[in-house]
């Protein structure tokens, strides 16, 4: 069982979100969005069973989170991505993956 948590869930994110939870090989105990009306429905969509946060350092420092989804807006992706990376996860961010080959590298070296 892989643990995730997903930063981003209105828009695409929100299809990401049903995508990994329905999967049988994981678990998705956190979402984090900066808008809270997002997250009041994804806690009554998903009956309290995924943990809100508006904080992404929440998910960050979780040690049982194995790897996160990253469905932010394109400009925050490197810098999600490689707090993620740094923080010892998984990443899986939606398209694009940066905005400049040089957040690209960033990434990639974290």
């Amino acid at each position: 069982m892989i643990t995730l948590a997903q930063i981003g869930v209105g828009a695409w994110g929100k299809n990401h979100l049903r995508n990994f939870y329905s999967f049988s090989g994981c678990r998705v105990k956190r979402c984090c969005d900066r808008d809270p009306r997002v997250l009041n429905g994804i806690a009554v969509d998903y009956k309290g069973e995924i943990r809100c946060t508006t904080d992404p350092e929440a998910i960050f420092g979780d040690r049982e989170i194995d790897g996160v989804v990253i469905a932010t807006l394109p400009e925050t992706h490197a810098e999600k991505a490689v707090k993620a990376l740094e923080s010892g996860k998984h990443v899986f961010i939606e398209k694009p993956l940066a905005m400049s080959l040089k957040e690209g590298l960033r990434i990639r070296k974290a």
